[in-house]
């Protein structure tokens, strides 16, 4: 009996339906990766190159007002923060450090949720934190936006120069560093 050979047909057209498929699927996949970058890139926050917070109406969380002749002419740390925010919580102590080691800079802590006032005044007693904790006035964000994370934290020198802005937790001597950085003359 004749044997004959069969030819597998089914591998090429498999093949060619795998490579359509795919070459379909990239213009799609390109466009998400495009799509995903565009929205995190505007998510990030970009702090300005130059803060005077002297020249702002800010208020402590309580609603007293701070003085403008308290921040004329100081170093500053400005670090948003939330008292449900864990890394936050975590950096507290260390800013109180920095704090009473270096009063020549002012820490200055914010919060953005009126809603968490009266939390933060209590976590603040708790912690013993010494350093102003302020509400997010409008002047204040007009002035540096507003983070999208928690805690975000700008080092600001004497001129009113952003020296560093880091968005998340910051090691205490990486925040030493930072600190010293603003009593440079830039």
């Amino acid at each position: 009996m004749p044997t004959t050979q069969t030819q597998d047909t089914t591998t090429e057209p498999r093949n060619q339906r795998r490579n359509r498929k795919w070459s379909n699927l990239l213009p799609a996949v390109i466009f998400l990766g495009a799509a995903m970058f565009t929205f995190f890139r505007s998510q990030s926050y970009h702090p300005p190159a130059h803060v005077l917070l002297a020249n702002l109406e800010l208020q402590r969380l309580d609603g007293a007002r701070i003085e403008p002749s308290q921040l004329r002419g100081k170093p500053i740390i400005l670090n948003f923060w939330a008292p449900w925010c864990g890394p936050c919580r975590l950096e507290m102590p260390w800013l109180q450090n920095l704090q009473k080691k270096h009063p020549d800079i002012l820490v200055i802590g914010v919060e953005a949720d009126p809603a968490e006032y009266a939390n933060g005044i209590i976590l603040a007693a708790d912690k013993q934190i010494s350093f102003p904790l302020l509400r997010m006035t409008d002047s204040l964000r007009d002035a540096v936006g507003e983070p999208g994370t928690l805690p975000t934290t700008i080092y600001i020198d004497a001129s009113g120069k952003v020296v560093h802005s880091i968005s998340g937790i910051t090691p205490e001597p990486l925040m030493v560093k930072f600190a010293n950085d603003t009593l440079q003359p830039h």
